[in-house]
């Protein structure tokens, strides 16, 4: 793989994880409405935090991106990014949550910015149109980000249920049983009867 060639992998693997970035965090804001009971109204407040910041920051990447560097301007505003993805799960109140998505906003602006600059200049020494390419790639990592939100969500619920409710926990340990007995021979069934002699301890 020459160069060039790995100049697209880098920045096509880079729009992809930023994608899968947002579509994970996308699947905590209903968890977060809830965490902080915050109505419609409420919440629509919040959730244009991101689009203001980004308005004032966009202008400033291309001072970063000629200060740094194309590839050193994506490395840190993707670890920068990734890292404002944390506060607002962590916000105890909305003027706090406001704030958090302020600062996830404003570097999802410069971001975004340096990754096209980036994706520009692979274009132009690949001799040919990439862009939308890369687009695509941030389109399915955010389906894939969601997916794996979601499910993360799925289960995490699922356990907490089971803490909750020790009937449903017992009613799991039956339905593992029940499983073994028609599939004796599997290792699916082996895993349940020691699931099942781990939950009767």
């Amino acid at each position: 793989m020459n160069e060039i060639s790995r100049g697209r992998a880098a920045v096509t693997m880079i729009f992809a994880v930023h994608g899968a970035a947002l579509g994970a965090f996308a699947t905590r804001i209903p968890w977060i409405r809830d965490q902080l009971e915050l109505d419609p109204v409420a919440l629509g407040a919040a959730l244009v935090a991101p689009a203001i910041s980004a308005c004032f920051t966009m202008p400033m990447s291309g001072r970063v991106t000629r200060w740094l560097g194309s590839r050193r301007a994506i490395t840190l505003m993707s670890v920068l990014l990734s890292l404002t993805l944390i506060p607002p799960v962590l916000a105890t109140s909305l003027p706090l949550l406001w704030l958090a998505l302020l600062a996830y906003g404003a570097a999802t602006g410069i971001a975004d910015v340096a990754m096209n600059a980036g994706g520009v200049d692979v274009e132009r020494r690949h001799g040919r149109s990439i862009i939308s390419g890369l687009h695509g790639s941030w389109s399915v990592g955010g389906l894939f980000g969601s997916g794996l939100g979601d499910y993360v969500r799925a289960v995490t619920e699922t356990v907490e249920r089971l803490r909750r409710d020790p009937a449903a926990l017992s009613d799991a340990r039956e339905a593992g049983l029940a499983n073994a007995g028609r599939f004796p021979l599997s290792r699916t069934a082996d895993l349940l009867r020691e699931l099942s002699a781990e939950l009767t301890r």
